[in-house]
Parts: structure tokens; C-alpha cells; sequence
């Protein structure tokens, strides 16, 4: 079976909230990488490494019920963030990968404690 197709086929079995954390996961990897190349690449390599975040915080925008305060909230931090992205590739500067970091990392702490009442309450009700 094919990387990719084992990415689908994982994609289409987990939990909406499963995803947005595998979302999260690969936001932080993304900004680890645009570190790594703020040294030594070309405008390219870290344009590439920009888009691909892009594309995962359109993502999660996508994902965002705005009816709720909550989801009104969620919605405000990833725009900022997206906004940020879209900001260091017209600039080519990097000074925003550290605050978009700690925003990735707080909004993963908090949908990794969702997850963890989600689990908890399933076992409450006797559910699987």
C-alpha cells in the first residue's frame, strides 16, 4: 500500500478531533522546519515550507463551526496565524514562526485536553 494511501485511509478512520490535532502536529513540524531554513536555503525552499502551512491553517479555518463564541475564537486564532504566514511570505522576513509556534502549541493543548474529556466521559457512559 502507498504512503498515500495509507494517509487516506488513516484520515478517513479518526475522529474529527484526532485530525485537528494531527493538523496541529504537522503545523509545529512545518515551523520547525521554516526554522531550519531561515540559514541556509533559498526563497523557494522556505516559500514551499510557508504554502504548505498555509494550506494546513486553511485547513483548520475550513473545520471551524462560526456559529459558537468558541468557534468564533478558534476561527480569530488561526486567521491570525494564516495572516502572520501570508505576512513572512510577502516579507521573507521570520520573526512571527516563534509566536505562530506557541499559538499552535497552546491551541494543541487545548484540543489534546478535549480529547482527553471526550475519552474520559465515553468511559463514564460505558461506550466504547
Amino acid at each position: 500500500m502507498s504512503l498515500e494511501k495509507y494517509r487516506q485511509t488513516i484520515e478517513a478512520t479518526i475522529t474529527p478531533v484526532e485530525y485537528i490535532i494531527r493538523l496541529h502536529e504537522q503545523l509545529l513540524l512545518g515551523c520547525e522546519q521554516l526554522e531550519q531554513l531561515q540559514e541556509n536555503s533559498t526563497k523557494e525552499e522556505r516559500y514551499d515550507t510557508l504554502q504548505k502551512l498555509q494550506r494546513l491553517f486553511l485547513e483548520l479555518l475550513s473545520m471551524i463551526d462560526r456559529t459558537t463564541e468558541e468557534g468564533q475564537r478558534l476561527f480569530t486564532a488561526y486567521f491570525y496565524c494564516h495572516q502572520q504566514i501570508v505576512e513572512m511570505r510577502l516579507s521573507d522576513t521570520y520573526d512571527a514562526v516563534d509566536v505562530i509556534k506557541r499559538e499552535i502549541f497552546a491551541l494543541l493543548s487545548a484540543w489534546e485536553e478535549y480529547r482527553y474529556k471526550m475519552r474520559k466521559q465515553r468511559g463514564k457512559s460505558g461506550r466504547i
